[in-house]
């Protein structure tokens, strides 16, 4: 990546805090900080099947590993 476009990204944390705020609903956040998708929320629901659909289309193949 590119200086100027990690510039573009702005700081990680304020990044982070950003990217928290703007999705508080979708999300639990305990109280030693660990972050999980809110399943029973349509939206990240929505959202997750719509990141799958795109992998669907991958193409891979496998590697016959030596023993």
């Amino acid at each position: 990546m590119s200086s100027i476009a990690a510039l573009r990204l702005g700081n990680p944390v304020e990044r982070l805090a950003r990217v928290l705020k703007e999705n508080q609903d979708k999300l639990n956040l305990s109280k030693d900080g660990f972050v999980s998708v809110d399943l029973s929320n349509e939206e990240a629901m929505k959202a997750i099947r719509s990141q799958m659909d795109k992998l669907e289309g991958i193409k891979t193949s496998t590697v016959k590993r030596a023993r």
